[in-house]
């Protein structure tokens, strides 16, 4: 079987987790970074884009491009500046010459400004503005200038200047790589602190697993030793833990306790049948004598077998191996049957029985063989049990959708602690009795070991005028006299 490390787990999502928040930090470290550097870069190419064109001249009906002379006069400029402009009615172009022929995007904006990247001569990242403008007016002739369109017939013109910004993509990549290797870094530091503060955390846990595995469960004086600075967290654990220690130790201690009983219950009717075949050995006796002495070691050995038998019911009760077929049963029949069986012993004792068992069939889902052996254990203990001469009751019960039998016989007084344990195998609070009296001492543990496995409710009274009652009932709505 494969075991998953909790503390591998918690490494690799927390890791994935810590991953996950430093990408996304710098992310939007890098998001920030560019949109407030492209934001002065359009900001400036605004500026840049409202001074030229001013530039940008209608002079005795034609159009002058002084931008274009200032730059021609200017070596720096002309290597460094992209402007290009459009001439909206005769399609002409007039571009810098820096732009070596290549055209500026035309973004067919209106009067509001519109922003783009552009790869520009060299291979330099730029970025480009474009906006439709008007030239300034100028009449010599007339000394009038104005720059309003409603007088003249002015062509509509579009302007586009970029600018070179392959410094701020350079800077843009040296802050890649330094959040990537921040990020990295980060990383590593992030993983090796979150397995020093796992494996820290878990030095507690591991000092309890030591000492549950050091703790000898079979020793029913073991004390699980809780670490000093185990978390609050784990007490819950421990508690559990402590408790199933003490299960176990109870558990040994019955099954010690039961195995002794059944040597106990099976040395002393070997005892007998061991004494009387000597007896019989011992000196000659007339064949009458012999019959006598051997029918004693039968009666011994059928006893004996009739306990090996229970305690194999019980066993395999106990363990869950038995297997149950829910048939509808009628109770009464099962009931008449079972006092029928045990009438010579009843008759043996001197009791009476008054049954209360209704003449038609009282069917239930159940399993005919456990219910027939429970049956038999229950009457059969009432007719053991019951005083010489008194009586036992059966009676057979539907109240409310609820099926109930009442097993009832006359018996010395019980007192409470008595009651607490008469469900335990080999459980006998007159020590007199033994099986040579008939009574295994496990009929009742094995009637509550089927009842379990039946889903039946089994329970004991004892009233004051010392009548001891045994309860068997059954689930509701499932009433089903017919």
């Amino acid at each position: 079987m494969n075991f998953v490390s909790i503390r591998s787990r918690l490494v690799v999502w927390i890791g994935l987790m810590v991953t996950l928040i430093l990408a996304l930090g710098s992310y939007v470290i890098y998001v920030t970074a560019r949109s407030t550097l492209y934001q002065e870069i359009d900001q400036n190419l605004e500026s840049i884009l409202v001074l030229q064109q001013l530039e940008l001249e209608f002079v005795d009906g034609g159009i002058y491009h002084e931008w274009l002379h200032d730059i021609e006069n200017d070596d720096a400029r002309a290597k460094t500046t992209y402007i290009q402009v459009w001439n909206e009615v005769t399609g002409a172009v007039t571009r810098s010459p820096a732009l070596e022929g290549m055209d500026l995007p035309h973004l067919f904006g209106s009067e509001i400004a519109r922003y783009a990247d552009v790869l520009l001569p060299g291979g330099h990242h730029g970025r480009v503005i474009g906006k439709q403008v008007f030239p300034v007016v100028e009449w010599h002739e007339q000394h009038v200038a104005t720059s309003s369109v409603e007088h003249f017939d002015v062509p509509a013109h579009y302007m586009a200047i970029a600018l070179d910004v392959e410094a701020a993509e350079n800077a843009m990549r040296r802050l890649v790589g330094t959040l990537m290797l921040g990020l990295v870094f980060s990383l590593l530091v992030s993983f090796v602190t979150i397995r020093l503060i796992i494996s820290f955390s878990f030095r507690p846990l591991e000092r309890l697993g030591r000492v549950i595995v050091e703790t000898n469960v079979n020793d029913p004086k073991a004390v699980l030793e809780v670490p000093h600075d185990l978390p609050s967290e784990l007490r819950g654990l421990v508690s559990c833990y402590q408790e199933l220690f003490a299960r176990i130790s109870l558990v040994r201690e019955r099954e010690r306790k039961f195995s002794a009983n059944v040597a106990h219950e099976l040395r002393t009717p070997l005892a007998g049948v061991e004494a009387t075949l000597e007896q019989a050995l011992v000196t000659e006796r007339d064949a009458r004598d012999y019959k006598q002495r051997i029918e004693c070691a039968q009666d011994i050995v059928r006893k004996m077998g009739d306990l090996v038998n229970r305690l194999m019911w019980f066993s395999r009760l106990y363990n869950k191996s038995e297997t149950v077929a829910m048939t509808p049963i009628d109770l009464a029949l099962i009931l008449d049957t079972r006092l029928a069986i045990l009438r010579g012993r009843i008759a043996e004792r001197d009791l009476r029985v008054e049954t209360k068992i209704p003449s038609q069939s009282c069917l239930v889902a159940t399993d005919e063989t456990l219910i027939s052996v429970l049956m038999n254990n229950l009457i059969g203990n009432a007719v053991a049990h019951a005083d010489r001469g008194t009586e036992v009751r059966v009676a057979l019960r539907s109240v409310d959708g609820v099926i109930s039998i009442q097993i009832s016989n006359a018996c010395r007084t019980f007192e409470q602690t008595e009651l607490e344990h008469i469900f335990e195998p080999f459980y006998r609070s007159d020590t007199a009795r033994s099986l040579d009296e008939g009574h295994t001492g496990i009929g009742l543990a094995l009637s509550q070991e089927i009842a379990n496995l039946l889903g039946i409710e089994l329970k004991i009274h004892f009233s004051e005028d010392s009548i001891f009652t045994v309860e068997i009932r059954f689930s509701e709505n499932n009433d089903q006299f017919s």
